[in-house]
């Protein structure tokens, strides 16, 4: 006679690559500080201050995100700057989902259309969402203004209103 002993199989865990990507003084390194709840990036008003990536780890009950900050995408004066940008488009290749940070209070400018080509060119453009940041500064009457501007770069992203700031529309992010 046997006994066949029954294991409860694991609960279903998740994990994935976020790449956080954007021109300097977007967010990014702001964003991932509100997400994680520490303050883990440096953040200043200089650009490049993430000469770097850097990773944020998030964990929950389900899942695991593993966010992947970005030097911000900008038109190179020196190797350095080269290298930078590399380093940025190079984390499209192991990205799950991209967060395209952009500065809502601003009109699209060239460093966004440089990053929206890197995007469509690494075929992660249905795996975006494009994150209009920084909306506390913005008029509210301009908000659909921007986000049509935004998203004639990248039109199969997925837009969503946030202030990494203040952490406006965090919840509907992290869902």
């Amino acid at each position: 006679m046997s006994t066949q002993m029954t294991t409860p199989l694991p609960s279903v865990h998740k994990s994935g690559f976020i790449a956080i990507l954007g021109h300097p003084n977007v967010g990014k390194s702001t964003l991932l500080n509100t997400i994680l709840g520490q303050k883990i990036a440096a953040v200043s008003p200089r650009p490049q201050t993430t000469r770097r990536r850097q990773l944020g780890i998030l964990t929950m009950e389900h899942a695991q995100v593993i966010f992947m900050d970005t030097p911000g995408i900008h038109p190179p004066r020196h190797k350095l700057g080269e290298k930078m940008n590399q380093m940025a488009q190079e984390t499209l290749q192991d990205a799950d989902l991209v967060f395209f940070i952009v500065d809502a209070s601003h009109p699209p400018t060239s460093e966004d259309s440089m990053l929206a080509e890197a995007i469509i060119k690494a075929g992660q453009q249905l795996n975006t969402l494009l994150l209009l940041n920084k909306i506390d500064l913005a008029a509210p009457q301009q908000w659909e203004t921007r986000k049509s501007e935004f998203a004639a770069l990248l039109r199969d992203a997925t837009p969503l209103f946030i202030s990494a700031a203040r952490g406006d529309g965090r919840e509907q992010l992290m869902q």
